[in-house]
């Protein structure tokens, strides 16, 4: 419990349509120690879309450096449940 006292014990990530979540997963304790600013874009992995469109598992991979945030709003599409179900891949034209 002392090596994690006063740091980071999960995010609050946020998709360009409003919705909030935490990502507590895939920290390191460097992360831990010094998490990227408010404000950051970052990437997460998750295992599904839940039925309500929340990512399930999240797992913070790391900042995205090369992106900011107007570029991903400009481009954001809601992801659809179906493409997102858990063993499931598709291709980008939903084949």
């Amino acid at each position: 419990m002392q090596r994690i006292a006063f740091r980071t014990g999960a995010l609050t990530l946020e998709t360009p349509d409003g919705r909030q979540f935490s990502c507590g997963s895939g920290l390191t304790d460097h992360d831990r120690k010094s998490p990227p600013p408010v404000g950051s874009v970052v990437t997460y992995r998750f295992t599904e879309l839940m039925e309500n469109g929340y990512p399930r598992f999240p797992v913070y991979v790391g900042p995205r450096l090369d992106l900011d945030w107007a570029t991903i709003c400009a481009s954001y599409q809601k992801a659809d449940q179906v493409r997102y179900l858990d063993g499931l891949l598709m291709a980008l034209d939903g084949s």
